[in-house]
């Protein structure tokens, strides 16, 4: 051990900017000198380790050593390395082997979850920041309590549309542009900006930032609005809170109705899906989507059409049907039990003649 354990210690947690893995962070043991400061004695531990210096180590760190222990390179390389028979250096891997299409689809995502996880549990405490010395204690961070919110403007006009996002954090606007600040996972957003890391309500895609961490605006052109429009802005406006100049967007909410239909399972069994009918607009039970977004065109003006379901509504519905013995399968799909009386069930549900689906009464 580097760090002794007859000696005053501490536990920190240190983001790092992993040359292979990104942003990640480790749990160090730190060594504290005589004036009750951090020495630059300090080694990382894992879960096999941190029992020699259990003292200092909470229930709640052991959880959070465990989650972090798999975000260590070698893990990494031990679980994601499909050619089992070459043999290879963990470095070797991420360098030579590792395909960045691979690194994208299949270990980032492992590496973010655990990352979304540890900083969940680690809100309100502080951590700290590696230096170009290797220090692990080099700046204090703050895992904020609070989430930022973020408002995308889009203003349209003759020459084309201008995109950007502004941030409220604290109750108030804060300026990211040009700050300094960095992504540190994508998928939801984290953002470390000055002595302050904090998530996002409705959980931004970080991807929906970089661009403006050294960019104004994005400008549309006038000759590409209509795709950008159809295949972009409609996402943002379904997903996230959006202020628009030189078009407009509606929001409704109209009365919802519950559809069942009927479906045969691999296995011959039948089940029913649940199904809500907003003016039009279809929501599957239990789908994450909340709303649900058209646009029209007419001339050169753009209309979008905001439809907001009734989760209150629709969580009635479900509970409908298991009480009359339905149980759910998958997502929207309920299987049945054995039937209940035609007494007991009367007036739940209407044969609607022609079709395999059901509508619920009022």
């Amino acid at each position: 051990m580097i760090v002794v354990n007859t000696q005053p210690f501490a536990l920190i947690y240190t983001l790092v900017n992993h040359q292979y893995l990104g942003f990640v962070l480790e749990p160090h043991i730190v060594q504290v000198n005589s004036l009750g400061k951090y020495s630059l004695t300090h080694q990382r531990i894992f879960t096999k380790t941190a029992d020699y210096f259990s003292r200092c180590i909470s229930e709640a760190d052991y959880k959070v050593i465990a989650l972090l222990d798999e975000l260590d390179d070698d893990y990494i390389f031990k679980k994601f390395n499909t050619d089992t028979k070459k043999k290879m250096r963990t470095a070797e891997f991420f360098t030579k082997y590792c395909k960045e299409e691979y690194f994208d689809e299949f270990i980032k995502p492992f590496i973010e979850e655990r990352m979304n996880k540890v900083l969940h549990l680690l809100k309100g405490t502080k951590i700290y920041k590696t230096g170009n010395d290797n220090n692990p204690t080099s700046t204090e961070i703050t895992v904020s309590n609070e989430k930022a919110s973020v408002l995308f403007h889009f203003k349209r006009n003759e020459e084309g549309t201008r995109y950007f996002p502004t941030i409220k954090f604290k109750g108030q606007r804060i300026e990211f542009m040009y700050k300094g600040a960095q992504i540190i996972t994508l998928n939801p957003a984290w953002m470390l900006l000055g002595n302050d890391l904090f998530d996002f309500e409705k959980d931004i895609e970080g991807k929906k930032l970089l661009p403006f961490l050294n960019k104004r605006f994005i400008q549309i052109n006038k000759n590409a609005e209509d795709a950008y429009f159809k295949k972009f802005v409609y996402q943002l406006i379904e997903k996230y809170n959006v202020y628009a100049e030189g078009f407009e967007i509606n929001t409704k909410q109209p009365d919802g109705k519950a559809h069942l239909s009927v479906h045969q399972l691999i296995d011959d069994n039948i089940a029913l899906k649940l199904v809500f009918d907003y003016d039009g607009a279809p929501f599957d039970y239990g789908s994450d989507n909340k709303i649900s977004v058209v646009v029209n065109k007419t001339d050169d003006q753009y209309v979008f059409t905001r439809t907001k379901r009734n989760l209150e509504f629709e969580q009635q519905k479900q509970e409908a049907l298991v009480k009359i013995g339905l149980k759910q399968y998958n997502g929207a799909y309920f299987t049945l039990k054995p039937q209940k009386s035609k007494a007991e069930s009367k007036g739940m549900l209407l044969d609607e003649e022609g079709t395999n689906k059901y509508l619920f009464l009022e």
